[in-house]
């Protein structure tokens, strides 16, 4: 075909084949008098050709753009589990000596109570709806939620040393209790396990271990019995005096009792948490409000700072770190 005859045909193809042999009847260089049918058998050819190649370049492209969508989920999820991995490592002593690692969303909360600084780690706001979706109430890591938000059902970081370790609490009536950690007290060290390895366990009439009160109120008699197990659906927390709702310290989650849970104390289906000065059979509910902290003292408070750098306080650990971005951060504990 040459050049005069393939315009033809794309002006057939664009401008409809009839409408325009209608208006040219004029026998020109094919059989006489069909309006030029040598033009139309090609244009039809090439128009059929145009439809396949058309086709096949349709084919291919959802081919490349279904590739492309799979390649994009795929980097998606590499790029989610690197930030866990570097969310979770950020909390190590070690990966402080690099400003690679990200801040955390928001510094949590800290105070001084007892005259130790406390670093909150674990936090349910009072009269706060519980979360339907939450089936764990030690599901995060630290360092995994947002300090603004209404609760964290966050656990210890993971380089904290179980006798070196101190827990407070403070709940929404004002009653603040303080703990040591002490890995020979049986009890100690089964809640120990679940707050920071995220261990189940259970244990009835082991050795107390009670709280300093601070502030407000204490229990009313010896905390020796913790579980941490499934109830109704949610992995809840129960440190008293037998492994049964009444008279607590820590209740978080459902209410407990033996391996169920006992109606006659708490209501079923009834998730929130417990004031810590409990002396009679009250339960977990959402219109109280918890607050847990870890012992966090400021390494940077006797720390003097080459120039150009600032002290960052980690856990157990301090760094200076040059205050241009990008920089690298001098370990000076």
């Amino acid at each position: 075909m040459n050049i005069q005859g393939f315009a033809i045909c794309v002006v057939l193809l664009l401008f409809g084949r009839n409408e325009i042999t209608a208006q040219d009847s004029t026998p020109r260089s094919g059989t006489p008098g069909t309006g030029n049918p040598g033009n139309d058998n090609c244009c039809t050819d090439l128009e059929e050709n145009i439809k396949i190649v058309v086709t096949e370049m349709g084919y291919r492209l959802e081919d490349k753009i279904e590739e492309l969508v799979s390649n994009v989920k795929r980097m998606m999820k590499k790029m989610e589990n690197l930030e866990a991995k570097v969310n979770d490592s950020c909390t190590s002593s070690m990966v402080m000596k690099s400003t690679s690692c990200p801040v955390m969303k928001r510094e949590y909360e800290t105070l001084v109570e007892d005259g130790v600084r406390w670093r909150m780690f674990w936090w349910y706001k009072y009269n706060t709806p519980w979360p339907s979706k939450v089936t764990d109430v030690l599901q995060d890591v630290y360092g995994a939620c947002d300090a603004l938000a209404p609760y964290c059902f966050g656990r210890l970081p993971t380089d904290l040393l179980e006798d070196h370790a101190e827990l407070l609490a403070r709940d929404s009536n004002g009653n603040i209790l303080r703990w040591k950690f002490n890995s020979n007290n049986n009890v100690s060290h089964q809640v120990w396990l679940a707050f920071h390895n995220h261990t189940e366990g259970q244990i009835l009439h082991g050795q107390a271990w009670n709280p300093k009160t601070i502030t407000g109120k204490g229990p009313v008699t010896k905390q020796d019995s913790f579980q941490y197990r499934s109830q109704n659906g949610v992995k809840s927390i129960l440190l008293d005096d037998d492994n049964c709702d009444c008279l607590s310290t820590l209740s978080i989650g459902h209410g407990l009792c033996g391996a169920s849970h006992q109606t006659q104390y708490t209501k079923g289906n009834r998730f929130g948490v417990e004031p810590l000065y409990d002396p009679g059979c009250n339960g977990p509910s959402s219109k109280n409000g918890l607050f847990l902290y870890f012992r966090d003292d400021n390494e940077c408070a006797n720390v003097s700072c080459p120039g150009g750098t600032r002290c960052v306080d980690g856990i157990h650990t301090k760094i200076c770190e040059k205050i241009s971005k990008g920089s690298s951060s001098v370990l000076v504990g």
